[in-house]
């Protein structure tokens, strides 16, 4: 029960191993196959990730043969490729697909919905503390520039009332969180570092262009290299969405723009409530903004002519 000196079962575990569903899985294997079962375990991940991708995306409209496309451009990202040493990063980027499709059940008022909203806090909370916070600012911030679409109107009253789901399946994963927070007293870990602001705010406009493992093949000139910064799709980097930016007015294109307006400035601390503003560990969710606007853009009725660039 005690693993580590002076530590316990919860303060080792609750972050990176005792609420995901994979690591459990793998617990079924015998001890001469455990490497096979987290390979097993990394492939349902990743199957998990693209799948509720793909289902998010049909709900928004988008034709079947695209969301297929928009499903491996999230699960196979350079934030899920160049972090797949650390495993359990991968859970919140499988949940945050399941909350915005939470929310976007609500703001449309379908049958269920409130449900839906207050399991999907609760998911992203439980699945990994130190995530939630980036998951549910994505979230606001998702909101926020959804209410400005012209099919959806949302009252103030059910807006607060979303937001009181939202604490309350917070509060339902209590029975993990509070005895975490109490065991995290005193971590040095914990303790906020703003040095090398500069560095590492160039590192992650690279990253938005170059895939992780194409960047780190490169002369390492800017900055430490934290790799939890990347946030390009495969092949297509951020390009497919800056069109899709640059041709439309509408909230998919704010949502970008004021995402990577967090991203590139210190105000990318907050999202981690800035225990170390130089990690950008939320860049899933502005690698899952993206995916949308470059699953938007494939399948629009118009393409882009070179003249028109």
């Amino acid at each position: 029960w005690n693993s580590y000196i002076g530590a316990d079962f919860i303060g080792s575990y609750s972050f990176y191993t005792l609420t995901s569903p994979f690591v459990w899985f793998v617990c079924l294997f015998p001890y001469e196959y455990i490497l096979l079962g987290i390979t097993v375990a990394l492939f349902l991940k990743m199957i998990s990730a693209g799948s509720f991708t793909y289902i998010y995306l049909r709900k928004m409209g988008i034709s079947e043969s695209t969301s297929i496309i928009g499903g491996l451009l999230y699960s196979f990202s350079s934030f899920a490729i160049s972090n797949i040493g650390y495993y359990h990063f991968m859970e919140p980027m499988i949940a945050f697909p399941l909350f915005l499709c939470a929310i976007e059940a609500f703001v449309r008022k379908e049958k269920f919905a409130e449900l839906y909203l207050g399991l999907g806090a609760f998911l992203v909370a439980f699945i990994n503390y130190y995530f939630m916070p980036a998951s549910l600012l994505c979230g606001c911030l998702y909101v926020i520039c959804r209410l400005f679409s012209r099919d959806i109107h949302v009252s103030v009253l059910r807006l607060g009332f979303a937001l009181l789901l939202v604490v309350l399946g917070v509060l339902m994963s209590s029975f993990i969180i509070l005895p975490t927070l109490y065991l995290m007293q005193g971590n040095p870990r914990v303790e906020a570092n703003t040095d090398f602001w500069l560095p590492n705010t160039l590192e992650r406009i690279s990253t938005l262009f170059l895939p992780k493992m194409l960047e780190q093949s490169t002369p390492m000139l800017l900055g430490s290299g934290w790799n939890s910064n990347a946030a390009s799709l495969p092949v297509i980097g951020v390009f497919l969405a800056l069109l899709y930016v640059k041709k439309n007015n509408d909230w998919i294109r704010w949502l970008i723009i004021i995402s990577l307006l967090f991203y590139i400035t210190p105000l990318n601390g907050i999202f981690s409530l800035y225990t170390n503003p130089a990690y950008s560990r939320w860049a899933y969710g502005l690698s899952f903004f993206l995916v949308i606007a470059s699953a938007k853009f494939l399948d629009g009725p118009k393409r882009f002519s070179l003249k028109q660039m």
